[in-house]
């Protein structure tokens, strides 16, 4: 995601990342919401959104990963 889109989200307090494995980008996005919010992460891959779920809990980030995660889940 393009930090000048980025700074948009500021603000905000539920996120979506899609194609979020291995989760980079997701704990970045948590990270300037100050670590308040909700970020929902969600990859086509089974095995990589597994990766990012398995990280996000060894690095103690409450990002919530789902395989295929649609917004009807929301």
């Amino acid at each position: 995601m393009p930090p000048l889109v980025l700074r948009y989200l500021i603000g905000e307090n539920t996120i979506l990342d899609c194609c979020a494995a291995p989760g980079t980008k997701s704990r970045y996005i948590f990270e300037k919401m100050k670590f308040k919010g909700n970020v929902y992460a969600s990859d086509l891959s089974k095995k990589r959104s597994k990766l990012g779920k398995e990280t996000a809990k060894r690095l103690t980030i409450p990002i919530q990963w789902d395989y295929k995660l649609s917004l009807i889940h929301i």
